[in-house]
């Protein structure tokens, strides 16, 4: 059928090993959680060895205690350790990019029960300033990764900043 399965890197120490010992298959592979790795367990990875095993990446940034899915820069991953190992380990071409830019706040996605009228407006406002700035960010680390990045990814950061520009 050609589907894999990729386990991603959670907050249980140990438990990917167990999955790659105990199956023995091509389709079973790694889905690389920068956020993960950065909040759960101190940045610790062995990069060496999972490499034949990356099906996936997720790179979303926090400031090592929490999974806040941030862009990559606002929070305090070293981005360029993380571009640097993934490089060295794999080639990118396969893999699949969890992409937060199409993301933005709605009301199905927050707690609301202590909120009301204009606050909730007040929550669900896109500061255009600040995702500019972002955008910009994104750049930055785009240039860092180099040509690896997917071409949709370049289309949807040129999207995003048109939309803003509005």
């Amino acid at each position: 059928l050609g589907i894999r399965i990729a386990f991603e890197n959670t907050k249980i120490k140990g438990y990917l090993e167990y999955v790659f010992e105990n199956i023995d298959s091509k389709n079973i592979g790694l889905c690389y959680d920068a956020g993960h790795c950065h909040a759960h367990f101190d940045d610790e990875f062995n990069y060496e060895l999972f490499k034949d095993k990356i099906f996936a990446v997720h790179l979303h940034d926090n400031h090592g205690r929490l999974d806040e899915h941030l862009l990559p820069y606002d929070g305090t991953i070293n981005w360029e350790h993380v571009i640097n190992k993934l490089k060295e380990i794999t080639t990118f071409k396969e893999e699949v990019f969890e992409n937060i830019l199409k993301l933005t706040p709605c009301e199905h996605y927050l707690d609301l029960g202590a909120y009301r009228g204009d606050t909730i407006k007040e929550l669900l406002t896109v500061d255009t300033a600040s995702w500019l700035t972002d955008v910009e960010d994104i750049k930055k680390f785009y240039e860092l990764v180099g040509d690896h990045v997917p071409a949709e990814m370049y289309e949807e950061l040129a999207a995003l900043e048109a939309r803003l520009a509005k």
